[in-house]
């Protein structure tokens, strides 16, 4: 933490396996420099700097520093929320294989990567033993899915035409086939190189989507779950509920009191 301004984040220890998780609340305009660490930004965003070269990181976005690599980040004008995975010396040595291949700035924006990591802030804050395997094997994942992903040569102009009509679209009914018809694309092709380019096939990646607007819909928002349920794309709220407690750990109720206790 730099010495000028120093906010009082919420730490959670799990020494099991060498990482210290921090919920850090981030006041407009703060300013943090060198720290390796694996960050997911649940609300508001920063700007890298390193050399001369600049990256807005926005809600959403994991950032991956690697060990020993220095930046500068300047966070925006809005109050900022991150969770911050810092990996201890051992931990990096087990896992070495995996960091190689990361380039010294890492940025992602997938939606799996943010689930994952909403995934390992529940487990890092339970206790037992299961847990720490638990982390341990979230943790591998998502290393070996940024792995994985810098080797990917640039996606076709199609699929990022899918890609965008999916941001847009997600809370709609969503249909393959008919997605295939528009843009001219056989429906397994699709799904194969929308899995090898974003990490999931097309109807999970939807899913993420309904399951993030939800989220932050729970967040931000007093409507009753039901609701943000239907506008999110879910069925009802039985089937947000289902799904979100199998992604993050957590009812929506749950969740919804967690996080308005740790903003209080």
């Amino acid at each position: 933490m730099p010495e000028n301004q120093s906010p009082t984040p919420n730490v959670h220890l799990h020494k099991t396996v060498g990482i210290d998780c921090y919920d850090l609340h981030l006041p407009p305009e703060y300013k943090m420099d060198h720290h390796a660490h694996l960050c997911l930004v649940l609300d508001g965003g920063f700007t890298e700097s390193w050399d001369d070269r600049s990256v807005w990181c926005g809600d959403g976005s994991l950032r991956i520093s690697k060990p020993n690599q220095g930046h500068d980040l300047v966070f925006g004008s809005e109050p900022t929320r991150c969770l911050v995975f810092d990996l201890q010396a051992p931990y990096f040595d087990k896992c070495v294989h995996l960091w190689q291949p990361l380039t010294a700035h890492t940025f992602l924006q997938q939606k799996t990567f943010s689930a994952l990591s909403y995934r390992l802030y529940t487990e890092i804050n339970r206790t037992d033993e299961v847990s720490s395997i638990v982390v341990e094997l979230l943790l591998r994942e998502i290393l070996a899915r940024a792995a994985i992903g810098r080797t990917y040569r640039l996606q076709p102009p199609w699929l990022t035409k899918v890609y965008k009509t999916l941001q847009k679209s997600y809370r709609e009914p969503v249909c393959i086939s008919s997605m295939s018809r528009v843009f001219g694309i056989h429906r397994v092709h699709l799904n194969r190189a929308f899995h090898r380019h974003f990490g999931c096939m097309v109807s999970r990646y939807v899913q993420l989507l309904r399951l993030e607007h939800a989220r932050h819909a729970l967040s931000t928002s007093v409507l009753p779950i039901a609701p943000i349920a239907f506008d999110a794309g879910f069925t009802d709220q039985s089937h947000l509920t289902r799904l979100f407690k199998q992604q993050f750990g957590l009812s929506p109720a749950a969740y919804r009191n967690h996080r308005h206790a740790s903003v209080a």
